[in-house]
């Protein structure tokens, strides 16, 4: 690897801005990681298990892979229709699973509150929302999209989401340290009020209880190196 002192020096410089509380790289190719550096800071040393709120890589990790996995044993269509798995407006139900998965469906990300807790009511809220575009026109980064993609997995597998992520991506792969709702002192901090450790840094999601289908997976470097 060439010389990382600018990446590293770069690094220390957002940490010492309050970027960041923590901080772990890694860089590899298809032969293996080439390179890893971590930073600590005084309330928590980062080592190769420590946990970091993924954000929006959870759309990867627990919908868009084992969505193409179900492709491939022939569980899931990607020319399906929302129509087919829930009750919708005429302007929703010929969204495909494509659409969803590629953010062309038309749908935004839109805060949820009132339907805070209530998995079910809080996705028949994000479907009576009106469009932000005629689908497959465009693409407009949809958290929505990827919650109710979310459920329609756990309607396919009959199993909720977390345990669809073991199933198909964690246990295969042995990222043991890959999880929804973690429980532990070897956690990234990434909220504001910081007794809100493990918490998932995303409002709609905690409406939820956590698990969805746009955010909320915590993961660790080595993990993310194996992935």
């Amino acid at each position: 690897m060439r010389n990382m002192n600018s990446i590293e020096k770069y690094l220390h410089d957002c940490l010492h801005n309050n970027m960041f509380d923590n901080c772990a790289v890694a860089i590899g190719n298809p032969d293996g990681e080439k390179y890893r550096y971590l930073i600590d800071n005084k309330e928590l040393i980062t080592d190769a298990d420590t946990l970091f709120d993924m954000a929006s890589v959870t759309k990867i990790l627990s919908v868009a892979l084992p969505a193409l996995i179900l492709a491939d044993q022939g569980r899931l269509s990607f020319d399906a229709k929302m129509g087919d798995f829930f009750e919708c407006t005429d302007e929703k139900k010929n969204i495909t699973i494509k659409n969803l998965l590629t953010h062309t469906s038309g749908m935004g990300g839109g805060a949820i509150e009132p339907y805070a807790g209530i998995p079910e009511n809080a996705i028949q809220a994000i479907l009576g929302k009106p469009l932000l575009m005629k689908p497959d026109t465009n693409v407009i980064y949809s958290c929505h999209g990827y919650m109710v993609m979310g459920k329609i997995l756990e309607r396919i597998c009959g199993k909720a989401l977390d345990q669809i992520l073991v199933e198909y991506v964690t246990k295969p792969l042995n990222m043991n340290h890959t999880m929804y709702l973690p429980i532990g002192n070897n956690i990234v901090n990434s909220n504001d009020n910081k007794k809100e450790t493990g918490l998932v840094n995303d409002f709609n999601a905690r409406f939820v209880g956590g698990v969805s289908g746009n955010v909320g997976v915590f993961s660790s470097i080595d993990d993310m190196s194996i992935f």
